[in-house]
């Protein structure tokens, strides 16, 4: 796709390069983060960045994401997914912010 990946090893490490003003374009992150879990991680994003798109990957079954009120630009990616869809997501977030 073209873009350069910057990986965190946990929400921390993720929140330290958020701050750091680092141009961002997207964010994926899972929501299953040791320390600090990838909605917090989410929330901070757009505290630094309030247009940033982000994707919110979870594997919990049912309706824990459900009834959660996402802002515009903010979606959810259900385990199992394909690379294919994930790329496809992060194209029209992309698409969606210029």
């Amino acid at each position: 796709m073209g873009c350069e990946v910057v990986e965190a090893a946990d929400g921390p490490s993720g929140l330290q390069i958020i701050e750091s003003q680092r141009p961002i374009d997207v964010l994926v992150t899972d929501v299953g983060l040791p320390l600090l879990n990838g909605k917090q991680l989410a929330d901070a994003a757009r505290a630094v960045h309030p247009e940033l798109p982000i994707i919110i990957i979870t594997g919990y079954a049912g309706i824990a994401l459900v009834n959660v009120n996402l802002p515009k630009g903010v979606e959810i990616l259900r385990k199992p997914f394909s690379l294919e869809e994930l790329t496809s997501r992060i194209a029209t977030l992309l698409s969606r912010a210029k």
